[in-house]
C-alpha cells in the first residue's frame, strides 16, 4: 500500500509575539493546481539554533499515512496539533524537513475556513470545488448529495454570513467529504452540530476511508478517535510522544494528560474548548460520603461529583452531563440529567451541579471524567474532555477475601449465586 502522506523530520519555529505570515488562498490554489503531487520544503534554511524570542511549535516530527487510512492526532492544548494541520493544509511551511502529499487536499480546520461570507451556500459549494481543482461537471455530479447531507437546503441561496455556526459547519463538512479529494484533513469538525448530525458525520468518515481516501482527524474526544482511527499520533510539546495502535496511544495520553489535583478542586478554565472560546464549566471536584474533597475512592463507595459553571448569557432549559472513560478511551458510563429525570431546570447563568452516585459500580483502576453543559437535549454550550481523573481503589465488597481483577470487566453487580 502506497503512502499518500510522507512527513519527514519536520519542525516549525515561531517567534513569540510576532504575527506569522501565511500563504494567501490564491497562492495556495495556484501552487497546488500546478503541482498536485508535491513536496513542501522549508524556504528559509535549516538552522537549528533558537533566538531568545523563538520556540519550536513542532520538533522533528515524522510519520506516514497510507491510502484509505484514518490517522488520529491527539495531544494537550499547545502540543502542536494545529500547527501540524496548518502545514499539511499548506497554510504555512515547515522551518525544517519536508512533506510529500500525493493528491488533492481538502481541509476543514475551523468554522469560517474556506467559505466566502458574502456568497450563498450554493456559490460556496462551487467555489470550494474549484479550489480543489474540480471541473464544474464534477461539482454538479455531487451537488444534490452535498445539499441533502448538509440539511441546509432551505437556506442554500442565503449568504453564509447569516448561517449559524452549526449550519456553517454542516455545509462545510458536506462539501469537504463529498468532493473528490484524495486527502481529507479535519480539525474538531464534529464539535459543532447536534448529536444526530455528529453520528451522520462519523458514518460518512468511515465511508470515505473505505473508498480509499486518506483522512487525518484531530480531536479531544477520545471515543471518536478510538471509533474512527486504527492509528493515532500523540504530540507533546511539539514532539512525537507516541504513534501506533489507537488504543495504546490513547491509554498513554490519558495516563499523562488527565488532571489530578489531589484533594482539591480542579481548575478547568485553562483546558482547550471546542464549543466555546470562553470556558463556562470552570471547576470540578469529587466528595466522599463525609463531604471531604478526594481524588480517589474505594469501589462501591458513595460519591458526589460536582462542577461549577458560569456563563455571560442565560442558559435556557439547561442539561448537565458527566461521562467516564477508561484508559483505552472506552466510554464506561454517561450520567446525564435528561436520562435520569424529567425535571426542567430554570434558566440560569451560574450554578453548581452535583452528580450523586450512591454506590460507585466501577472496578479498580484509573478513569477520566468529562463534563457537559447543554441547552435542551442537543445544543452543547460547553464540554470539557479529560477534565479530571477518578482513581478507584480495591475493596473486598462481599467479605470473601477475594478482590476484583481487571479481567472481571469494568463494573461489578450486586447479587447472589445459589444452587437450586
Amino acid at each position: 500500500m502506497k503512502a499518500i502522506i510522507e512527513v519527514s523530520n519536520i519542525s516549525k519555529k515561531y517567534r513569540i509575539g510576532k504575527t506569522q505570515s501565511y500563504h494567501t488562498l490564491r497562492d495556495t490554489i495556484v501552487e497546488y493546481i500546478h503541482n498536485p503531487f508535491q513536496t513542501i520544503f522549508n524556504k528559509k534554511g535549516n538552522k537549528d539554533e533558537l533566538a531568545n524570542d523563538e520556540f519550536w511549535a513542532l520538533d522533528n516530527v515524522s510519520f506516514k499515512v497510507h491510502e484509505g487510512e484514518v490517522l488520529g492526532v491527539v495531544g494537550r492544548n499547545g502540543a502542536g496539533k494545529s500547527t501540524l494541520l496548518k502545514i499539511l493544509s499548506q497554510i504555512t511551511y515547515p522551518s525544517k524537513g519536508s512533506i510529500t502529499m500525493r493528491g488533492r487536499v481538502a481541509s476543514l480546520l475551523e468554522v469560517g475556513t474556506g467559505f466566502h461570507s458574502e456568497l450563498t451556500g450554493r456559490e460556496n459549494i462551487f467555489l470550494n470545488g474549484s479550489i480543489l481543482g474540480m471541473k464544474q461537471k464534477e461539482i454538479k455530479k455531487n451537488f444534490d448529495a452535498i445539499v441533502t447531507f448538509s440539511e441546509v437546503g432551505r437556506f442554500l441561496d442565503t449568504p453564509v454570513k447569516f448561517y449559524s455556526s452549526g449550519m456553517y459547519m454542516r455545509l462545510a463538512f458536506a462539501v469537504a467529504s463529498h468532493l473528490q479529494s484524495e486527502v481529507l484533513i479535519l480539525d474538531e469538525v464534529l464539535a459543532v452540530g447536534d448529536i444526530q448530525f455528529q453520528k451522520k458525520c462519523l458514518g460518512k468518515m468511515e465511508d470515505v476511508a473505505k473508498k480509499g481516501r486518506t483522512v487525518i482527524f484531530i480531536s479531544h474526544n477520545m471515543n471518536m478517535v478510538r471509533l474512527l482511527c486504527e492509528q493515532t499520533l500523540l504530540l507533546d510539546n511539539g514532539k512525537t510522544e507516541a504513534i501506533g495502535k489507537t488504543d495504546k496511544v490513547i491509554e498513554k495520553y490519558l495516563r499523562t494528560s488527565t488532571r489530578v489535583d489531589k484533594n482539591q478542586k480542579t481548575d478547568l478554565t485553562k483546558i482547550n474548548r471546542t464549543y466555546t472560546s470562553k470556558p463556562i464549566i470552570q471547576k470540578a471536584w469529587i466528595e466522599n460520603e463525609k463531604g471531604t474533597i478526594v481524588s480517589d475512592v474505594s469501589m462501591g463507595s458513595p460519591i458526589k461529583i460536582y462542577y461549577h459553571f458560569k456563563s455571560d448569557k442565560i442558559i435556557s432549559n439547561p442539561g448537565f452531563g458527566c461521562t467516564a472513560f477508561n484508559l483505552s478511551g472506552q466510554q464506561i458510563f454517561s450520567f446525564t440529567s435528561y436520562l435520569i429525570n424529567t425535571k426542567q431546570y430554570p434558566s440560569i447563568k451560574e450554578g453548581t451541579v452535583v452528580f450523586n452516585i450512591p454506590e460507585l459500580p466501577l472496578l479498580p483502576g484509573d478513569y477520566s471524567l468529562s463534563f457537559g453543559l447543554s441547552e435542551g437535549k442537543s445544543v452543547t454550550v460547553d464540554r470539557v474532555d479529560a477534565a479530571m481523573n477518578l482513581i478507584v481503589k480495591e475493596k473486598d465488597l462481599f467479605a470473601t477475601g477475594t478482590l476484583y481483577q481487571n479481567d472481571h470487566g469494568v463494573i461489578y453487580l450486586k447479587g447472589t449465586v445459589d444452587l437450586v
